[in-house]
């Protein structure tokens, strides 16, 4: 199977300036079309890394596999990974696991003035990953599917964890760094 990493986009709480009018259905409607273009490319699934903040009932997902709360193991066990500008990048990072981001008419829309498809578009330059207009995809389309580990890497050691620390989980730099105070 393959992932796509839910945001909760047409539905996050942190979004104050949701617009009303604003239909979560059309957003995951243009999903649905594209996901049915992969799975019947590729001969797999597509399932849904749910974001935490995502409330909408299930018939969103035109009877796709969601899950919340397993994020980490579905990258890992995945083919390849669909993302906007989600933070669970970093597992397909880790993993080295192909990205995609995803971009499209109503992803703009739905984008504060386009700011999210932005960002995706230049995480898809610094990861040297695909970005998809999923308007224009046709089963006939191929996919970049190799990653690049010197950037991958890159954007690790950059953003997700030191070389000095790599291997050292959190608590242990915690205690440590509390051991060294002096009172």
């Amino acid at each position: 199977y393959c992932v796509f990493l839910d945001q909760a986009y047409t539905c996050h709480s942190d979004d104050l300036q949701l617009d009303k009018k604003k239909i979560h259905m059309d957003y995951y409607k243009s999903l649905d079309i594209f996901f049915s273009k992969i799975e019947k490319k590729f001969k797999l699934k597509v399932k849904i890394a749910l974001h935490p903040k995502n409330y909408l009932p299930q018939k969103y997902f035109f009877g796709r596999s969601a899950y919340l709360g397993s994020t980490a193991k579905l990258v890992r066990e995945s083919k390849f990974v669909f993302a906007h500008t989600s933070l669970s990048i970093s597992y397909a990072i880790l993993n080295l696991k192909p990205l995609i981001f995803l971009n499209s008419k109503i992803f703009n829309d739905y984008s504060d003035n386009g700011e999210d498809v932005r960002i995706a578009k230049i995480l898809s330059n610094y990861l040297g990953c695909e970005f998809l207009n999923i308007d224009k995809f046709t089963p006939k389309n191929s996919l970049k599917l190799k990653v690049n580990e010197t950037l991958y890497n890159k954007y690790k050691y950059n953003y997700i964890v030191s070389k000095n620390k790599e291997g050292i989980s959190s608590r242990d730099i915690f205690i440590n760094k509390i051991k060294k105070i002096k009172l």
